[in-house]
């Protein structure tokens, strides 16, 4: 993953309160050794996490045009 590519949840991911928000897709703005700052898109106003990797994958491209 790099800066500004558009990943979402992992289907397990590893609190249960981030499942809440599987039908998010954020976008990465800072990467760190483990964890991402990353934006949710769409939001407003604009809402951050601070989180794991091991969380996120990217997302297909195909599906999101």
């Amino acid at each position: 993953m790099k800066i500004g590519d558009i990943v979402k949840l992992i289907d397990k991911p590893k609190h249960d309160w981030m499942e809440n928000y599987h039908d998010k897709r954020f976008e990465v703005c800072d990467i760190m050794t483990v964890s991402m700052k990353l934006k949710i898109v769409d939001s407003d106003p604009e809402w951050f996490w601070l989180v794991g990797k091991d969380n996120f994958i990217l997302v297909d491209k195909e599906t999101t045009n």
